[in-house]
């Protein structure tokens, strides 16, 4: 299941409180995820990260209360028991719990009750999200007792739609690695687990790679840094597209002259200029890009336009160059 579907079914879970386990490979979204519905649904958001938790830590420590050892909450718990707001509490990386911290916190999840019995308060609701036993991130098989407390398990995978609708919603983030996935549609579903210290494509790698587009390296090191992020091969790819990107036309000349401006023939340096024309689109300069846009093959046209769309805003939609360009282009707007 895609991520936005994925994001459908927390929100119903969420509001009728019923607790949710999402399992997914490492840098798929479902962490960030939650957080979106979270804010979304204006509910408060505590991230409770299993793999660094102790069984205290759900239990509660052994304390005497007049006169009887009872398990007194700490951290977490305490919050939520205090909790007035509507509430959710992720407990992220689940599956790398060890067995005592799983069957610490197992009576959380269904019972709603704290360690000493104390139960939750009804604006609370559980989620938990882990990795898989194949993605070889050190996760421990989770017990029947403990997935059979949740209400289902999400099985998500990288959606490439999803993946550049919410890069191209971020105003920092790079056109021309939006562009490149675009180009190369495969490296989103790209992750493969090994034991070596080397990284492979993912949403979350990607976005690494956009964090050190943004800080400036020399361009002599920027394959080494990139094939850090997303391995070797894909950083070769990148490393290319970019060399491409910095070889286009002039965008200030392609603004100032949309009939006349140099239309590239080569695949990836369409591709690039598509991308860079939308980083530039503004509600000033959107006559000139659609103007240069619809001299282009279709599906270069489409894809300037409305990554610009998706970059800008939905205003664009209302100036009278893209209400003509969307008559002449109904279908890909349906």
């Amino acid at each position: 299941m895609k991520i936005s579907d994925c994001k459908a079914i927390m929100r119903a879970c969420i509001l009728a409180r019923r607790p949710l386990l999402i399992t997914g490979q490492p840098g798929v979204g479902k962490t960030e995820a939650a957080e979106q519905v979270c804010e979304e649904l204006s509910h408060d958001l505590i991230l409770e990260y299993l793999a660094c938790a102790d069984p205290t830590d759900g239990k509660g420590i052994p304390m005497p209360v007049n006169g009887i050892v009872d398990f007194v909450p700490i951290g977490t718990a305490k919050r939520l028991l205090a909790a007035t707001r509507p509430t959710v509490c992720f407990m992220d990386d689940i599956g790398h719990a060890t067995t005592a911290v799983q069957n610490a916190f197992m009576h959380w999840i269904l019972a709603r009750r704290a360690g000493n019995g104390e139960r939750f308060p009804d604006c609370v609701t559980f989620m938990g999200a882990t990795n898989r036993l194949t993605d070889r991130a050190g996760v421990h098989a989770l017990h029947e007792t403990v997935k059979s407390r949740f209400v289902t398990i999400i099985n998500v995978e990288p959606d490439l739609e999803d993946f550049l609708g919410w890069a191209m919603a971020k105003p920092d983030f790079p056109m021309e690695l939006i562009a490149f996935t675009k180009l190369f549609p495969d490296c989103i579903t790209d992750f493969h687990p090994t034991s070596s210290m080397e990284n492979t494509c993912s949403p979350r790698t990607l976005n690494h790679v956009a964090q050190l587009m943004h800080i400036g390296l020399p361009a002599h090191l920027e394959y080494e840094s990139f094939s850090g992020a997303i391995g070797a091969g894909r950083a070769a790819q990148l490393r290319g597209f970019l060399q491409v990107f910095r070889t286009l036309p002039d965008i200030d000349e392609v603004l100032a002259n949309p009939k006349g401006a140099v239309i590239p023939t080569e695949p990836t340096a369409r591709m690039a200029i598509c991308a860079a024309l939308a980083a530039r689109t503004t509600l000033k300069t959107v006559d000139a890009v659609v103007t240069y846009a619809e001299r282009m093959p279709a599906e270069y046209s489409v894809l300037t336009v409305t990554m610009a769309i998706r970059r800008f805003g939905h205003t664009l939609i209302e100036t009278p160059s893209v209400i003509r360009w969307a008559t002449r282009h109904q279908e890909v707007m349906l």
